[in-house]
């Protein structure tokens, strides 16, 4: 019976067999997955396949087998994708195959969103490596060295934080569309990284997708609007001109004399090392300054952190004491050969006119003013009304500053990486013309590399980046205030072709300025490398050093053809060579430990840093010829000045955080600056923070208020920041070579005082912010209170002029407060599949006052600073009066004795800052579409308008036409028209009063983007992977009551309007 039925099982068996080696298949198939070939093999077979579609390897591939049995099609497929199989009857159930415990293998990824559309760049974590990552464009990530059950941390911002546990060797993660990004990584001091829910300091994180959506040579402008506290005021629309940046408020009194350092501007560190904000030009010929920030390329940036209050500054002590801004280029940091290009064209056009005069009111109101002055007209006291020709009629605006200007931008990219190296190289090439001539302009180029390695072992992790950007600056800066001044009947040439002088006593003729010639080089080289590794058990080792290079040549020259003749000038010439270098070098070592629910991490670092700066300049005057402004030696006196110095800054610092359950966290921090520009004994400052943070939504007694507030946490920080912003060596008496001779000898001179006993201006930062999420954080709402009090100002004191000196270094006992309420509201009001809609709002209100300043009477800034007012303020006279019975203005008489004068009667009439600023941002995303508009507001009481005579020989703006006193009884906003420019002095009272300020409030639509994504399959055979068309406005519209070009610049270059059109590749 044994053998019967042992036999049979073995018939059975070899039956079984012989009919699944029947069952032969032929698969011709590409482009295709694993779930496809087994849908095609179970059409030929019969056999029912078992897996889990989610667990299911998406890997693209090519199958071509001909007549091969069902156990060779799943061996062919075991080659490419680690599967596993078992048949059991006519079911074959297919697995993954999960790696032995502790082998180690190298971890592919794919990571997609809900739509199976891929997530490109996720920001990857490790923890038992340590190791941050990021995936590549297309949603891809490859890790060497990973073992099963390795956790996996994914965030993105907009999807909801992922944790995974590594089960197999490749991977797929689906990552959920979040209502609020409560896990976006906030980037930290040195490189340290937490999610926002642990984050107790107060920053603003801006990505490349916010900074592409403005055209511009600078990247910083983008954040114009979108960071609550962030004031940025542009000089200027021409290219490249330098903005003034302030971070919550004026710290400084400004007083020191220490050159071109700004002593109010945050810190700026790009990649880790510090970056000179600060405009190298020197010579006067440069009529407007430049940005350092032009070297930077926008595109190639992939975020600007902003670091506002004392937890998240004062690791960075003195240097942080107007806040931080972090910027962080692009790197590679997918794997396989990766190529992008953008290119985009924008045209440049300027907004606004402002209405002046026409040639008949321009006439009648000069005639006026001759009638009011009593004084009969002639050619020689009004040869616009005698002598030139009456029918002419210049706007003189629209034909002179009317043209479009071009910018174009260009920027190439080729990156590649395996497991343990990645690199990516960038260059690029821009450029931008003027609205008056498009021969002249800014023109640049940069390339970059950087480049990433980790150990197989990851423990060692070590990135270089390098950049180098050149550009050439060749814009005459044109006045576009002397331009809308002539008079509209005005001819710039004579009819011989040469420059007309008529008026070169009074408005001149800014033409003039085309006669002169300046152009400058830039030429600016950073370098980096990080490297760490991880020692074992928490402990990892780090190092940052940096060197970076920055040089200006530069020329001028101003030949006798644009001066007047007869003047007296003679024709000029300058140059000038400035170089910069900055070595940085900063160990680091953290540690990080969790017990239970309590987790620990130290940072111990030390920071030194050298920077030497070089600046050499000539001027030449007394030429005859202007063919030989470029020799110096047919000068008649050629000046030259020299000047050098060093600044050593020497720091170590620590930070400690800790956090309970992620639901109370604290952070403490301690430092100690050493600094070459303070005298011995004074050289070394002590600086700190202490910031904690409550997540109380975590608590149980908060879990009734879900889901309606689904997230709330308390948080504030307290910490003392310094400065040392006086210049490099003050307290040693300096020497300058003389500019005059004695007995035809240069001379030297002492530059200023000795005085070894200035230290350290300290700022005391208190910030409390609340951050609350409801429904589902679809909504989130963001509070800060900030006081800041800016102690023992840094200024170079004013001293008598029987001295010898104006000014000594020295300490002021004077205090500064800068307080105010920053707000962020975000919202999600539709997210649906094909279509989005995503909100946010900004405001930021702001109060700056001089709180203390013992002995201000008495001291050479009583006329300068008042108590308890900003110490940025307007000054003139008070109550400028139109008095109606005989068109004359009146004041206030300050002190009451009876008569106007400028040292007792000039006072104090408002802030220059503003009330509040903010930015709304819309954005709507159909399907492949995405529209973006973006508005920023500014509320600020005065900027001036222009420099009023009514009936001089300058034109007027079109706003006093009917506006201008003419007889007893007018009820009047301008003084009286005068034709010899003074009025009695009613015209200086008038234009050094509010009379001539009008409201810098402004509501800008600032840009409307429009991006689409081709879809993928229009141009897949064509091997590109990624292709966007965008458009973009900048700079709209705004609409504001001031009559000016623009609110912020009045009656200089505005800021222009822009139109752009560009791509976005990936191949």
């Amino acid at each position: 019976m044994k053998f019967l039925l042992f036999s049979c099982a073995c018939i059975a068996g070899l039956l079984f067999s012989t009919c699944l080696q029947a069952q032969n298949v032929t698969l011709h198939l590409h482009q295709t997955t694993l779930p496809k070939v087994l849908t095609e093999v179970s059409r030929q077979t019969g056999y029912t396949f078992v897996y889990d579609p989610h667990e299911m390897d998406k890997k693209i591939f090519d199958i071509d087998l001909n007549d091969t049995p069902m156990t060779g099609v799943l061996q062919y497929c075991q080659k490419l994708i680690p599967i596993q199989y078992k048949i059991i009857d006519k079911n074959v159930v297919i697995k993954l195959t999960t790696p032995p415990p502790g082998q180690k293998f190298t971890f592919s990824a794919y990571i997609t969103d809900e739509e199976d559309h891929p997530i490109p760049e996720v920001f990857v974590y490790i923890p038992r490596l340590q190791k941050f990552l990021m995936a590549d464009k297309q949603g891809n990530i490859t890790i060497p060295d990973m073992e099963a059950g390795d956790s996996i941390q994914l965030n993105y911002m907009g999807f909801d934080q992922l944790i995974a546990v590594i089960s197999q060797p490749e991977m797929k993660f689906k990552m959920s569309t979040a209502e609020n990004a409560l896990d976006e990584v906030v980037v930290l001091a040195y490189g340290q990284t937490v999610n926002k829910r642990l984050n107790t300091g107060s920053s603003v994180k801006i990505t490349a997708t916010d900074i592409e959506k403005t055209a511009t040579m600078d990247p910083l402008q983008a954040l114009s609007g979108r960071v609550p506290g962030l004031v940025i005021t542009p000089s200027s629309g021409l290219a490249g001109a330098y903005s003034n940046i302030n971070i919550r408020g004026v710290n400084s009194m400004g007083l020191t004399n220490n050159g071109t350092y700004s002593v109010t501007a945050p810190l700026f560190i790009v990649d880790g090392i510090p970056f000179n904000n600060n405009t190298l030009s020197n010579i006067s010929t440069a009529t407007y300054s430049e940005s350092p920030f032009k070297s930077i390329d926008p595109s190639s940036i992939e975020s600007i952190q902003v670091l506002k209050d004392a937890d998240a500054t004062a690791i960075y002590g003195a240097r942080g004491a107007n806040g931080v801004i972090l910027i962080t280029t692009k790197k590679n940091t997918g794997s396989g050969l990766q190529f992008s290009l953008d290119a985009s064209t924008t045209i440049q056009k300027i907004p606004k006119h402002v209405p002046m005069l026409d040639i008949s009111k321009y006439r009648a109101m000069r005639r006026q003013g001759f009638a009011n002055d009593g004084v009969d007209i002639d050619s020689t006291n009004a040869p616009d009304l005698v002598l030139w020709d009456s029918t002419i009629n210049h706007d003189w605006q629209k034909e002179y500053f009317n043209k479009a200007a071009l910018m174009h931008n260009v920027q190439f990219s080729v990156s590649a990486g395996g497991n343990y190296n990645s690199f990516r190289l960038a260059a690029g090439y821009g450029s931008q013309s003027t609205i008056y001539n498009s021969r002249s302009g800014l023109r640049k180029g940069n390339f970059s590399f950087s480049g990433n390695h980790t150990s197989k072992d990851g423990k060692l992790q070590s990135n270089v980046i390098l950049g180098y950007s050149t550009d050439h600056n060749d814009v005459i800066p044109m006045s576009l205030t002397s331009f809308v001044a002539l008079p509209p009947n005005f001819s710039l040439y004579n009819a011989d072709g040469s420059l007309n002088w008529s008026l070169a006593n009074t408005v001149g003729n800014p033409i003039a300025a085309q006669k002169s010639t300046f152009y400058n080089q830039t030429q600016s080289f950073t370098s980096s490398i990080n490297t760490s590794y991880l020692l074992g058990k928490g402990w990892e080792a780090k190092i940052t050093a940096g060197y970076n290079r920055m040089q200006l040549n530069e020329f001028g020259k101003n030949p006798l053809a644009a001066q007047a003749p007869g003047s007296g000038a003679l024709a000029n010439a300058q140059k000038g060579n400035n170089i910069t270098y900055t070595l940085n070098i900063e160990p680091q070592l953290t540690y990080n430990f969790t017990s239970g629910k309590n987790h620990f991490d130290v940072l111990l670092g030390g920071t030194y840093m050298r920077t030497l700066h070089e600046s050499r300049s000539q001027y030449a005057t007394g030429f005859t010829n202007d063919d030989e402004l470029t020799d110096f030696s047919k000068a008649q006196a050629v000046n030259y000045y020299y000047a050098e110095g060093t600044y050593k800054f020497l720091s170590g610092f620590t930070r400690l955080s800790y956090n309970y359950d992620e639901k109370y966290v604290l952070n403490l921090t301690g430092r100690r600056d050493g600094s070459s520009r303070f005298g011995p004994g004074r050289k070394y400052g002590n600086f700190g923070s202490v910031g904690a943070a409550w997540n109380f939504s975590s608590e149980h007694f908060f879990q009734w208020m879900k889901p309606a507030i689904s997230f709330a946490k308390l948080r504030a920080s307290y910490g003392i920041t310094g400065s040392d912003a006086i210049g490099d060596y003050q307290y040693f008496v300096n020497y300058i070579l003389s500019q005059s001779t004695y007995e035809n000898v240069q001379g030297y001179h002492a530059n200023n005082l000795f005085n070894d006993k200035y230290q350290w201006e300290t700022t005391r930062k208190i910030d409390i912010g609340m951050e609350l999420g409801a429904w589902k954080n679809r909504i989130m709402l963001t509070v800060d209170y900030f006081r800041n009090r800016s102690g023992n100002q840094l200024v170079a004191y004013t001293l008598p002029s029987f001295v010898g000196n104006d000014n000594v270094p020295a300490n002021l006992n004077a205090l500064i407060e800068n307080s105010g309420v920053e707000m962020t509201f975000q919202i999600d009001p539709v997210k649906k599949k094909n279509f989005s809609w995503t909100s946010s709002f900004n405001i930021s209100f702001a109060r700056n006052k001089l709180v203390a300043f013992p002995g201000l009477e008495n001291s050479p800034y009583r006329s300068q600073f008042f108590l308890n007012k900003s110490i940025s303020p307007i000054l003139g006279y008070r109550n400028a009066v139109v008095n109606p019975a005989d068109g004359t203005v009146t004041v206030d008489d300050v002190n009451k004795d009876g008569v106007i004068s400028p040292d007792y009667d000039y006072t104090y009439l408002g802030s220059s800052l503003p009330h509040y600023t903010g930015g709304i941002d819309n954005r709507f995303t159909y399907k492949n579409f995405t529209l973006d508009v973006f508005l920023s507001f500014k509320n600020q009481d005065y900027t001036q308008f222009y420099d009023f005579k009514p009936g001089s020989i300058y034109n007027q703006p079109a706003i006093e036409y009917g506006n201008v006193w003419e007889q007893a009884g007018d009820v009047k906003k301008f003084p009286k028209a005068s034709a010899a420019g003074n009025n009695d002095g009613s015209f200086y009272y008038y234009n050094n009063s509010l009379a001539a300020y009008y409201s810098g409030s402004y509501l800008r639509i600032s840009s409307v983007s429009a991006n689409y994504l081709l879809p993928e399959k229009w141009f897949k055979k064509l091997h590109i992977t990624r292709l966007n068309i965008y458009a973009l406005v900048n700079n709209l519209w705004t609409f504001t009551s001031n009559p000016g070009f623009d609110p912020e610049t009045g009656m200089n270059m505005p800021n222009l309007r822009a139109f752009t059109l560009g791509i976005r590749s990936a191949f």
